[in-house]
């Protein structure tokens, strides 16, 4: 599966930085996985959204 073909989240500051912990924060939208952004062009990793709304980290991306 390509990450592009994978719909898009964008997080504000705050539930960027719990994602990129590895929390799980609310997301509205469809249950699925996604590609999560803190900005336009900063991928924080893959997620996945539940039934109930909840944005779940997969996969996190480390930027030095």
């Amino acid at each position: 599966m390509l990450l592009q073909s994978l719909p898009a989240i964008r997080l504000c500051d705050g539930m960027a930085q719990r994602f990129q912990h590895g929390n799980p924060v609310p997301s509205a939208g469809s249950a699925g996985k996604c590609r999560v952004y803190r900005s336009p062009s900063e991928l924080l990793g893959l997620g996945e959204r539940d039934e109930q709304g909840i944005l779940h980290p997969r996969r996190l991306i480390v930027m030095s």
